[in-house]
């Protein structure tokens, strides 16, 4: 199917760019005109597969999450405002900069112009769109409450995004301290060692043992470079193999779990998410036991997803939400007496985004003591090396004057 880009007027003399899928230019004009909208200038790209359209879509790109936020965003208030769907969608498309989530915004377009709903277009992009965001909206259908549901998956969205984007920040320096080290080391011993112990060779002074066995491991390597190269593949391929497999994954996952600070951050992460997913869906009025078999089939971690199913059929046998939660290992234990607290209530979608509010909490304070504990590990971890390469290069110097 061709795809076209260009700009297009409305009757108030506002133009917008837009980028479009149709059969033809025909089919174009009528998908213009639905949108209120008449064509200005027109462009056919090529779907060629000497285009750049065709290697573009061939290694396509994640639609971003802020991306999916200002959609879902401006999706709710234009439903808010009483604009028809098909309508409050065109207009977000046409805003939306992102090429690869402009093109998934149009598909859902033409789907619902198809006669599908919203939810049934949306699952269609599993990969830009979660499973609780489409159960959420197809709820927010089924109750007629969907500009609310989406602009409390927006607010959800923006949290997560907010927080994994503190975390990301936060290790900025200790990633650069760590390159740093690593490229001095390398400087090191790839081009300042072997020119002073080329030198030392001419003046007749043996270099130290340290000096030696160092530089004798990086010729070993820089010789066999290849075979190891190799060896770090099949390693590589070899992990990438396991985590295909639910056992494997479970494996790997217990690893990373067992890393001090890093699992616990993790843990919080993902309760943190559950949390507020089950909130989010329990304020839609969607069911419990519906909630936690939509998120176990959409979780990656194996553990997560069969706490999740446990849990779901806890509630089956007629347990209640804190009993199913602790006997499933779900939460841990203020959690869970805060999900009681919230029985007792009758306030157990509040309940839920309280956990939540405290994981992102202890999120933050966690990721804050990463940063400040592993820049002074690295810093000693520099001073080591500039130590090391220093002393490997002034020993046979000092040995050198004493000769003399």
């Amino acid at each position: 199917m061709p795809l076209f880009f260009g700009k297009a007027g409305d009757l108030g003399g506002i133009t917008r760019p837009f980028t479009m899928d149709a059969r033809s230019r025909e089919e174009l004009d009528r998908q213009l005109g639905r949108l209120g909208l008449f064509p200005i200038e027109v462009q056919e790209i090529s779907r060629g597969v000497f285009s750049v359209a065709f290697w573009s879509n061939l290694f396509e790109g994640r639609v971003p999450t802020r991306s999916l936020i200002g959609f879902t965003r401006s999706l709710a208030v234009l439903l808010d405002s009483g604009i028809p769907i098909l309508e409050a969608l065109g207009t977000v498309t046409l805003r939306e900069n992102d090429p690869d989530a402009r093109e998934v915004y149009a598909a859902v377009g033409r789907q619902l112009e198809g006669g599908q709903d919203l939810h049934e277009a949306l699952s269609r992009h599993t990969d830009v769109f979660p499973a609780h965001y489409v159960h959420s909206v197809q709820v927010g259908e089924r109750s007629a409450s969907l500009p609310a549901v989406l602009e409390r998956l927006a607010t959800d969205l923006e949290t997560q995004e907010d927080l994994t984007g503190r975390f990301l920040q936060a290790m900025i320096y200790p990633a650069m301290l760590a390159l740093a080290t690593i490229a001095l080391f390398v400087l090191s011993v790839v081009f300042v060692l072997p020119r002073f112990l080329e030198l030392y060779s001419q003046m007749g002074v043996s270099p130290p043992q340290f000096t030696s066995t160092l530089m004798a491991a990086v010729d070993f390597v820089w010789q066999n470079s290849l075979l190891l190269i190799l060896l770090v593949s099949l390693m590589v391929y070899r992990v990438y193999l396991l985590a295909s497999t639910v056992d494997g994954r479970a494996l790997l996952e217990s690893f990373v779990l067992g890393v001090p600070m890093l699992g616990q951050q993790i843990r919080a992460y993902r309760l943190g998410s559950v949390a507020r997913n089950l909130a989010l869906m329990k304020e839609s009025g969607m069911p419990l036991p519906e909630a936690l078999e939509v998120l176990s089939r959409g979780e990656p971690s194996p553990a997560m997803a069969r706490a999740l199913e446990l849990a779901r059929r806890y509630l089956e046998f007629g347990n209640s939400p804190s009993t199913a939660f602790e006997g499933a290992r779900l939460m841990d234990a203020d959690a869970i007496r805060m999900v009681r607290a919230g029985e007792e209530t009758d306030k157990l979608g509040m309940a839920f985004r309280r956990i939540a509010t405290e994981n992102e909490r202890l999120m933050a304070h966690l990721a804050d003591r990463i940063a400040a504990l592993v820049p002074p590990i690295l810093l000693v971890v520099a001073g080591v090396v500039v130590v090391a390469m220093v002393s490997a290069t002034l020993i046979p110097m000092m040995e050198m004057i004493k000769n003399l």
